[in-house]
């Protein structure tokens, strides 16, 4: 099923708010789904992530704990793709081996 960004938002939110109110975990596994599938619409461009962003949030804060919780899974399994990338850049130290004129220091 190919959900709009705002159907996702929505169909997060209120399983989200499910299980909040029921004190369970029924959803759990679509949670997550929706989670992931928020963050690429979020991740796409500034104009999405500006339209969206304020309902995500709103829907994490008004969730709590049980929002903090599918938050923190998600940001380690992240964390762990993120480590695996093998493509690191060295950081370019060519600025600061140049020197700098006087004038430039007086600025």
């Amino acid at each position: 099923m190919n959900l709009s960004p705002q159907e996702t938002i929505q169909l997060f939110r209120r399983k989200l708010n499910a299980e909040q109110i029921n004190g369970n975990n029924e959803f759990e596994s679509e949670i997550i789904q929706h989670y992931y599938q928020i963050l690429n619409i979020l991740s796409q461009n500034y104009k999405q992530y500006r339209e969206f962003i304020p309902y995500v949030l709103s829907s994490l804060e008004q969730n709590g704990t049980r929002a903090l919780s599918y938050s923190i899974a998600a940001f380690w399994n992240l964390f762990k793709d993120i480590l695996s990338i093998k493509n690191i850049t060295q950081f370019d130290f060519s600025l600061s081996e140049n020197q700098i004129s006087e004038a430039t220091n007086k600025k």
